[in-house]
């Protein structure tokens, strides 16, 4: 019964495909115009061939077979036969009366036999002129195997198709295995990019990170914030000052400045609790009248997504305002709750000033640091920053901990302000080391002290160095996320710059500007850091030398451009905490096996290898801080699996050799396959079953993430620089496969760079989102336009054709 069920499914699947194709009639793209339901009737087998293109050999010369019901295992023969009212019901037929054991030859007359091998031998030989093309051109699209399989040829598609081997269709996919899926539906070869994967990692990275943050950071997080409350509130501090003469004006300024590091953790805890401005008191936290009125103000103030001045961080920011607008939640910190508190309370830690220009608030530098000599207090805090440290890289500020390295080496007393003096000099020059992210028109203390600072990461130092400070108006405002594929030596991105952008000709220091950037990348230490990891992968996909005619142009290198700049987005956003900003499937039923769909992987065998060895650098940090839950393995080991077959094929490619069934199914179903490891990814409970299950901004591939702060007193108007991605693009590659050329389409991430003036709360992923829902194609860069069809949903593909049972 239930074999019959599927029978009756399948055979109904087929007569509402006859019934749409006897309404329409495929006609094959070609000179000859060829009808191909009218092909079960009389061929004439002496038709003039040399006016016949490859695709149209190919599917006459099989003309005589599909009549007899032959169940081809090419998809796109059964699939252009499949659109005829006649095929499918004479494969089926052939296909049970074979199924019951019955022996059905096929019979041809020896006018068709010489026909088909007519034909065929013609076929060959245009095979041969797969790369003679027309002056301009790199590959004969007369030879294409599959064009049927478009709607609609686009005069401009085929254009680029034949000029560069491919072509960027905008699109407004949610996600790029959406994409892949599609393809799936309607067997049309699949092109699988590197940007499937950038994007598979960014996801890795930032749900197991969300997961630490979660689970291993925000109770770490509470326990440093109500120790380090509890010491002060407790007078702990004193057992450290014991020689305090009572009623002294030391005492006096000494015990202020411990009220001070009290409430400084009483805010935090009220952050991290989130509670509303208007129901915040503190009363409960027993702070003296001076303090209990800085403390209201400074929690409205981090809650309030502006920037103001403020009392309670000191004389530098009386009259200059301090960037309460970075405490707004955005990245995955919107997702949960806790996220957006634990995010709010982090950035207060990490942000929050000591100047070693001013003697109270070294002070307060060195009694924080007493306090973190205490065992638990110091446990917590490096329960948060040795992870973070690896992740994302070395604080750019001095830390709390080495103020009492270094003021322990001294042996004196907190009374003593010689002593304080002298810590604070040793303090000044540290930082002057240590710093390297630096506004670049200073208004406060260069030698800031944070108790968890933010932390360096070399693409930030770049950014700093590729904007004009010097001249009056700004010649240059802002980097471009060019500047830094261009600093770390990619010879296409500094060619956009100069020859396209003529960034030299605006701004005359721009090349020397962009030597010193090259500079800091070449003196970087890529494996510090999983960030700089990352980051020092994405050139490997300029690397095409050895590889298909289409990766060997300027072209391609946009398109790389793109993909990197679109992947470094994703990482800028991941990191939006910690990292110091710088401011200046379903399956089908019973019946004949489903016919092999071709596909292609991107065949960079470098960057393959690359992501490789990071993923398993990163699954090695995770281990090493006992990260590495069963899902995370599970995970972990399927990406690796699917990263390793894309390598395994990329190499098969570039030897000629072609993949065998198996693997092209695979290459089939391979956007079915990065859905499910992304509904694990994202799944914390069973209630995900399909990728209509996912709420808020996860479902949808865009992002944002603000990169610099572009408020120079050479600006007239400041603004905010953000990096994002926009929905996922249609990428079509013509790709030969056995000698044959063939259609593909593929995924990828569509970069896109944007400003917004500074006085606006900073964009979160949810808005950007909502804001890409009237034009999915805003703030694309000017250079992709060379590669790139003008307008969405240009391409479409042909209805009538394909279906697929799916898996």
């Amino acid at each position: 019964m239930k074999k019959l069920n599927a029978t009756i499914f399948t055979l109904t699947i087929h007569l509402i495909l006859g019934v749409t194709a006897m309404a329409q009639g495929i006609i094959l793209p070609g000179k000859a115009h060829i009808n191909v339901e009218k092909l079960k009737k009389n061929i004439d087998l002496n038709m003039d061939l040399s006016q016949l293109n490859v695709c149209e050999l190919r599917v006459v010369r099989n003309a005589f077979a599909a009549r007899q019901g032959y169940c081809f295992k090419d998809a796109t023969l059964r699939g252009v036969f499949s659109s005829t009212t006649w095929y499918n019901d004479t494969m089926m037929g052939r296909f049970f009366r074979e199924d019951g054991g019955q022996k059905l030859p096929y019979h041809y007359s020896k006018a068709e036999m010489d026909f088909i091998n007519r034909a065929k031998q013609r076929e060959e030989e245009l095979l041969k002129k797969n790369f003679i093309a027309p002056y301009g051109y790199q590959v004969n699209l007369d030879n294409l195997i599959n064009p049927f399989q478009l709607d609609k040829r686009p005069d401009n598609l085929m254009d680029k198709l034949g000029r560069y081997g491919f072509a960027v269709s905008p699109a407004n996919y949610d996600q790029l295995f959406h994409i892949y899926e599609n393809n799936d539906y309607r067997t049309f070869p699949s092109f699988i990019t590197t940007d499937l994967f950038l994007q598979l990692y960014h996801l890795y990275f930032d749900c197991v990170l969300r997961d630490i943050e979660q689970q291993r950071l925000y109770p770490a997080l509470q326990k440093l914030c109500l120790l380090g409350f509890e010491y002060f509130d407790k007078a702990q501090w004193k057992q450290a000052n014991t020689n305090l003469k009572a009623g002294s004006k030391e005492e006096f300024e000494i015990t202020d400045d411990a009220e001070w590091c009290k409430t400084y953790f009483a805010i935090a805890l009220e952050l991290l609790k989130g509670t509303a401005p208007e129901y915040v008191n503190f009363k409960s936290y027993r702070l003296n009248e001076k303090y209990l009125q800085l403390a209201k103000e400074e929690y409205f103030h981090a809650n309030s997504n502006s920037d103001y001045p403020s009392l309670f961080l000191g004389p530098d920011y009386y009259n200059t305002n301090f960037a309460y607008s970075l405490f707004r939640p955005r990245g995955h910190y919107m997702r949960t709750k806790n996220l957006e508190y634990y995010f709010r309370t982090m950035m207060w830690l990490q942000t929050i000033p000591m100047a070693a220009d001013y003697v109270e608030q070294m002070r307060r530098a060195i009694l924080l640091a007493q306090a973190l000599e205490t065992p638990a207090i110091k446990n917590a805090y490096q329960t948060i920053a040795e992870p973070i440290t690896y992740l994302m890289g070395k604080p750019d500020h001095v830390t709390i901990e080495q103020v009492g390295i270094e003021w322990n080496k001294l042996g004196q007393k907190l009374s003593n302000k010689k002593a304080v003096r002298k810590v604070s000099n040793i303090i000044k020059v540290l930082a002057d080391k240590q710093i390297r992210i630096r506004p670049l028109f200073q208004k406060t203390s260069i030698y800031k002290i944070n108790l968890m600072p933010q932390r360096y990461q070399p693409d930030a130092e770049v950014m700093l160095k590729m904007v004009d400070n010097k001249t009056f108006p700004c010649k240059r405002e802002q980097p471009n996320g060019l500047d830094i594929m261009a600093s770390m030596g990619w010879e296409a991105a500094e060619n956009i710059l100069l020859n396209e952008l003529q960034e030299a000709q605006k701004w005359k220091g721009f090349t020397t500007a962009l030597q010193s950037a090259k500079q800091v990348m070449q003196t970087v230490p890529w494996e510090a850091t999983m960030t700089n990891q990352w980051l020092h992968i994405l050139p490997t996909l300029s690397k095409t030398q050895g590889m298909p005619y289409f990766m060997q142009s300027p072209q391609w290198q946009k398109k790389c451009l793109n993909s990197a700049l679109a992947s470094w987005a994703e990482l800028k956003h991941d990191a939006i905490l910690y990292a110091k900003q710088p401011a200046g499937a379903e399956c089908g039923g019973y019946g004949p096996d489903d016919p092999i769909t071709k596909g292609y992987v991107e065949p960079n065998t470098y960057f393959w290898e690359n992501a490789i060895a990071l993923l398993d650098k990163t699954a090695n940090f995770f281990k090493q801080y006992n990260m590495y839950t069963e899902k995370v393995q599970n995970v972990t080991e399927r990406i690796r699996e699917n990263m390793e077959f894309c390598l395994k094929i990329s190499e098969k490619e570039l030897k000629g050799i072609e993949p065998t069934d198996e693997e092209y199914d695979n290459i089939k179903v391979m956007g079915s396959t990065v859905e499910y490891i992304s509904m694990d990814l994202l799944r914390q409970n069973e209630e995900i079953q399909d990728w209509n299950d996912i709420v808020g901004a996860d479902k949808k591939v865009s992002i944002v993430a603000d990169i610099f702060t572009s408020n120079g007193d050479n600006i007239e108007n400041k603004h905010v620089v953000y990096a994002g991605v926009g929905p996922a693009y249609e990428i079509y590659v013509v790709v030969e496969i056995g000698g044959k050329l063939y259609l593909t389409r593929g995924a990828i991430l569509s970069y896109r760079q944007l400003n917004m003036p500074s006085d606006l709360p900073r964009l979160t992923d949810e808005e950007w989102q909502k804001e890409l829902e009237s034009n999915p194609n805003k703030f694309v860069p000017e250079w992709m336009q060379e590669i790139s069809l003008p307008s969405l949903n240009m391409v479409k593909e042909n209805e009538e054709i394909f279906y697929s049972s799916g898996c």
